[in-house]
């Protein structure tokens, strides 16, 4: 990733943490929302959101029936629009190496149908899937455009270009983004449930999420810091979970930019 040389130096430069009783507040007022208009809840414990107020990565695994879930979590000083650029920038920083992505026909920015293949180290097969992705629009409206959520999950949908008949098809994948506005920062959350199939025990991925997910969410902050130096107007544009374009951060009119949507 792009950004690991200046992990360093973006968080001694930026806020490492926030006011606990702020942020106790504005997560408790999301949950809320969340419990009626999103699709995953966390209920934080007192200890976690001590660790989110000092700045620190908080993970924790959901036991479940089959698949667990793995969860990780920080905030950051970045405000909405620079973290959701870090998270959507993948042309410049994949988060998952080896990951061939593939669009379908039907797709739209609210419904997006996505192949993904992943390539695994011999003798292991290649494992591919197709996922739904949705944003959810109505979360979005009812927080005003501070609590953003966007989840995917398996579909049997199939026609991609890129699929072999080598790999082995996943058949659970499902997960999502949570980003809020919480006491002067913002609340990064991600989450996963993946069985991998074939010959690899099903608690291998849950595992490997957790091992993971750490320097996933550290890079994501780091990265954040960096976005009003980069997100520049030579930038292509990223979209926010309403469809609403984010304007580039060296253009005066960023609201006049962002009510223009941009085609899917």
């Amino acid at each position: 990733m792009w950004t690991t040389m200046w992990l360093g130096v973006a968080l001694a430069a930026k806020p490492v943490g926030t006011d606990l009783d702020q942020l106790k507040t504005d997560v408790a007022k999301w949950e809320q929302m969340l419990a009626t208009d999103g699709k995953y809840q966390f209920g934080w414990t007192e200890d976690e959101l001590k660790g989110l107020a000092k700045g620190d990565f908080v993970k924790r695994r959901e036991r479940l029936d089959g698949a667990d879930r793995a969860i990780g979590a920080m905030w950051t000083g970045a405000n909405l629009d620079e973290l959701w650029v870090a998270i959507q920038d993948e042309e410049h920083a994949g988060l998952v190496k080896g990951l061939i992505d593939e669009r379908l026909p039907g797709s739209t920015y609210q419904n997006k149908l996505l192949y993904q293949r992943i390539d695994l180290p011999w003798p292991f097969a290649d494992r591919q899937w197709v996922i739904k992705v949705v944003n959810n629009q109505p979360l979005f409206d009812l927080s005003e455009g501070r609590c953003w959520e966007r989840t995917w999950d398996v579909t049997p949908e199939r026609g991609a270009k890129n699929e072999t008949e080598d790999a082995v098809w996943v058949e659970v994948n499902d997960g999502g983004w949570l980003v809020a506005d919480v006491a002067g920062g913002t609340l990064l959350v991600y989450h996963v449930r993946t069985v991998i199939g074939g010959n690899i025990p099903e608690d291998a991925a849950t595992q490997w999420s957790m091992m993971t997910l750490g320097g996933m969410l550290k890079d994501l902050v780091a990265l954040s810091y960096e976005m009003p130096e980069h997100y520049l107007s030579e930038h292509s544009v990223i979209r926010r979970p309403d469809g609403s374009n984010i304007g580039h951060f060296d253009t005066a009119e960023r609201s006049a930019v962002a009510e223009v949507p941009a085609s899917p």
